[in-house]
């Protein structure tokens, strides 16, 4: 699948993330991430976006970065920013023509492959209603997409008010004696 747009956006009804992909070919597919799935996931995107820019860097740039982590670090941050400087954030997102079907999973599962010279590939997974097997979506995103998606979608995290994801992963998980009980 060649994806052509990106839309991410919170959607407070739902209290869920909405990923919205266009591809070249006309089809769109609605993905639904939610809270617990992004709190898992984004700190991994975050390393393999990480990486990604760190593979982009020009070989000048590679050999000044090599020397200190501190270079490294403010090299990467620099060709994130150039990505998204080169990314179009302002054109409206197109829906899908009138009578093309419109795929959605609500999605409980997902992968990310990043390719040693190549685009990080992801697979969403959702479950069948009743039943065990699952419906895919697989995507290829190169190191631009990646970073523009990455943004995006932390846009939408904080518009969720979902707080960082390493926030919530340090608390203690409570005991069986200290959860609350809710009677009807």
């Amino acid at each position: 699948m060649h994806i052509r747009q990106l839309n991410v956006q919170y959607q407070p009804g739902q209290d869920r993330i909405l990923t919205r992909i266009n591809t070249s070919a006309g089809q769109e597919f609605r993905l639904w991430l939610t809270r617990r799935l992004c709190l898992g996931w984004l700190p991994a995107l975050r390393k393999v976006n990480a990486a990604a820019v760190q593979r982009s860097l020009s070989q000048e740039e590679s050999g000044m970065a090599a020397s200190d982590p501190q270079v490294r670090e403010m090299l990467g941050e620099f060709q994130r920013q150039r990505q998204l400087d080169a990314a179009d954030f302002n054109t409206p997102f197109v829906e899908a023509a009138p009578g093309l079907p419109v795929e959605e999973l609500l999605v409980s599962e997902l992968s990310m492959t990043p390719q040693p010279d190549g685009p990080t590939q992801l697979k969403f997974a959702a479950p069948l209603p009743g039943s065990t097997q699952k419906r895919e979506l697989q995507a290829q995103m190169d190191g631009r997409m990646l970073a523009g998606f990455l943004h995006l979608l932390e846009n939408a995290f904080q518009a969720a008010q979902w707080g960082e994801a390493s926030d919530t992963q340090s608390l203690p998980a409570a005991t069986a004696a200290e959860r609350p009980t809710y009677l009807n």
